[in-house]
């Protein structure tokens, strides 16, 4: 009983020592307490302001922090039933920062290899009983995560979680409660979540022996989505076995749905009035990996009908949303898979789509079936929908599409697309205004029979060839145009970044796609570009790579 006060100095230091020399990184905390006496027969420990710190390249890092770590353990239960019961451990809150840098490296990877090799755990000298272990409550409260690799950012904020679990033997049973105040998700610059209420609920159970995780009961719930789940997670074999369900709950309204799309949760979603109701299903069956093309079976579907919303802070609603999409796949190669959009639509005041989307072998050679009737009112869209980082928007934009396409092949594509009195301003960026333009689509190209337009303080009036719209869309391919270009003043600021021009006066100008390579004929009567001015210029130029 008097140990933890007699030698707390010397297991505070012990402790210290053995942390530091087993890491790959600075441990410190500022005390640590050990107390047998007023908890007997519990044996509790509680570690004050804790950190650990990167070395090396990441010694700025701070991989772990928090206010205080603790535990509790009986002993009456290790000395005389051979088991481990852990009443408690807690995290006070905790921060965790976890970085991979380009060159692959982790600022958590701080274990330090053993150069003798490591015994097995299961080799346990003396006894061939097996100790169990139960933890009967672990909780973390109010901590925060972020991790971070190249063209990855996870930030959770608010992050409670409340769990038990029991080991014996290759048994594991794991219960566990989390919620997460705001959870925001950005891969390769797109936004996926944006503090996004989150939780999760788990019941499952690991077995080692048979490698194979059992998950008895999932619920996931983003913002007021919630989707419940099921099913089982196996590796006894080199690749990954799985079998799992998920679906959302029942009558779920459209609101639910808004809630996970982050612009929309941005505004004042409290308030928001809608009807309507969708429904979320997906199941996989099969075997991943090893090979890359061993995918499994999988299936999903996504409904929506007679969808209606409208926030309060707007004065236009949204209408006649419906979707209907079905995605499946055999198993294999994910060319096999099929998306089908039988139907879609949507409206706002004069603004409406509707059409559907068909899409076969979408990674070897496209099949693509796209019609699509569309007016778009930007300024009515505005007006139901909230767009965010935009000064000014307004005109109209009218599309229709009718389009089948094998690969780079287009077998069928009428349509055009009209725009007129079209105004676009984002913050830092110069102002855009199209007065009108008229392009029509052919499977040969995409003309454009006029286009009256004035950026920033440049006016233009093109007309021309470019790529049919099938290449315009893939992306990885070059977007080739032949133009006949007309300017009274043409300001070359207005096109290039200013990290390719020291010179140039705004911090975001309209710039071109990069995989644009066009032939321009140039009848300008004013060319500017900073101190350079060229009147009555008449010839040619080619645009690549945005040069």
């Amino acid at each position: 009983l008097l140990v933890p006060v007699i030698f707390e100095d010397r297991i505070v230091e012990r402790l210290r020592t053995e942390l530091n020399e087993e890491l790959d990184a600075t441990v410190r905390f500022s005390k640590v307490e050990v107390s047998l006496l007023s908890t007997f027969p519990t044996l509790t420990a509680q570690v004050t302001e804790p950190a650990i710190v990167g070395k090396g390249v990441f010694e700025e890092t701070t991989l772990f922090s928090a206010d205080s770590v603790g535990a509790g353990l009986d002993l009456g239960a290790l000395i005389f039933d051979r088991s481990i019961e852990i009443e408690s451990i807690t995290v006070e809150r905790p921060v965790a920062h976890l970085v991979i840098d380009h060159e692959g490296r982790a600022n958590y990877d701080i274990l330090r290899e053993d150069p003798d090799g490591a015994a097995d755990p299961g080799e346990a000298k003396g006894t061939d009983e097996e100790l169990s272990v139960e933890i009967k409550r672990y909780r973390v409260s109010g901590g925060t995560l972020t991790y971070v690799e190249p063209g990855v950012y996870v930030r959770v904020e608010g992050l409670a979680h409340d769990g038990r679990a029991k080991l014996a033997g290759s048994i594991q049973r794991i219960a566990s409660e989390t919620t997460i105040d705001a959870l925001t998700a950005r891969l390769d610059g797109m936004t996926y979540l944006k503090e996004a209420k989150t939780t999760i609920s788990v019941d499952a159970t690991l077995d080692s022996e048979e490698q194979q995780l059992v998950l008895r009961a999932l619920e996931l719930a983003i913002n007021q989505l919630a989707l419940d789940g099921s099913g089982q997670i196996g590796w006894a074999d080199e690749g990954t076995d799985l079998d799992l369900e998920i679906a959302s709950k029942k009558g779920l309204p459209i609101r639910a749905l808004i809630s996970a799309i982050p612009n929309a949760y941005a505004a004042d979603f409290a308030g928001l009035k809608g009807s309507g109701a969708f429904s979320i299903a997906a199941d996989v069956k099969g075997q991943l990996g090893p090979d890359h093309d061993d995918i499994p079976s999988f299936s999903a579907t996504f409904d929506v009908h007679d969808g209606a919303f409208k926030y309060p802070d707007l004065p236009l609603g949204v209408s006649d949303l419906h979707l209907d999409v079905k995605m499946k796949h055999p198993g294999g190669n994910l060319d096999r898979m099929r998306l089908d959009v039988p139907k879609y639509s949507v409206a706002a005041g004069k603004s409406h789509a509707r059409g559907r989307l068909t899409v076969v072998r979408p990674i070897s050679r496209p099949e693509l079936e796209l019609v699509l009737d569309g007016q778009f009112d930007a300024e009515e869209m505005a007006k139901a929908y909230p767009i965010p980082d935009v000064e000014t928007l307004a005109g109209l934009i009218v599309i229709a599409i009718d389009l089948a396409s094998k690969g780079d092949r287009i077998e069928k594509l009428n349509g055009s697309i009209a725009v007129s009195n079209l105004r676009y301003q984002a913050p830092g960026s110069p102002s855009v205004h199209i007065r009108k333009a008229r392009v029509d689509l052919s499977p040969e190209n995409t003309k454009i029979q006029e286009l009256q337009a004035q950026i920033g303080e440049s006016d233009l009036s093109l007309t021309g060839l470019v790529s049919p719209l099938t290449t315009l869309w893939m992306g990885d391919q070059t977007v080739t145009a032949s133009a006949w270009l007309r300017s009274k003043r043409l300001r070359v600021e207005d096109f290039v970044s200013a990290e390719e021009d020291e010179k140039a006066e705004m911090a975001a100008p309209f710039t071109f796609p990069e995989n644009l390579d066009a032939n321009l004929e140039l009848d300008v009567g004013k060319l500017t570009y900073g101190d350079v001015v060229l009147e009555n210029f008449k010839g040619t130029g080619r645009l690549r790579n945005r040069k």
